[in-house]
């Protein structure tokens, strides 16, 4: 599973409509607040512990989810989404996909949502994001 990224700005977008639209994605689709992407690393390293977790079974057997959960720091669904997922009032968001054409039927779909540059710090000195990926694993287990 070969997993991207993209990020993509909205002045005015039905979040409960654009969840719903995740929703219905077969494939890994998974939007996330911007501002719970420390670093490139951080967001790769999180991406990789969830796709191997996917691929080696889990209980929780949604990738995106398990991005939220590692991105977050948080051995709880619902906390992982609260704290990583894209809410109401939310204008910017990254999102991690798999599949190029569930890219463009967000685009048809929700026209207002426009892809924008963003660079995320290569890397960030803050060994704690990973402290938490691993607690998260260890919750996992």
């Amino acid at each position: 599973m070969q997993l991207k990224v993209k990020f993509f700005s909205s002045d005015n977008v039905d979040i409960p409509s654009l969840i719903n639209f995740v929703r219905s994605r077969i494939s890994v689709f998974q939007p996330i607040k911007i501002g719970c992407i420390p670093s490139q690393v951080a967001l790769e390293s999180a991406i990789e512990r969830a796709s191997r977790r996917t691929d080696h079974g889990s209980r929780v057997r949604d990738t995106g989810i398990l991005i939220l959960m590692y991105l977050s720091g948080c051995g709880q669904i619902q906390d992982a989404v609260s704290r990583c997922g894209i809410s109401p009032g939310e204008r910017s968001f990254a999102l991690v996909y798999e599949d190029q054409a569930d890219i463009t039927e967000l685009m048809h779909r929700f026209p207002r949502i426009r892809e924008i540059p963003h660079d995320i710090p290569a890397d960030q000195s803050d060994d704690m994001i990973f402290e938490k990926m691993s607690y998260v694993d260890s919750m996992l287990d």
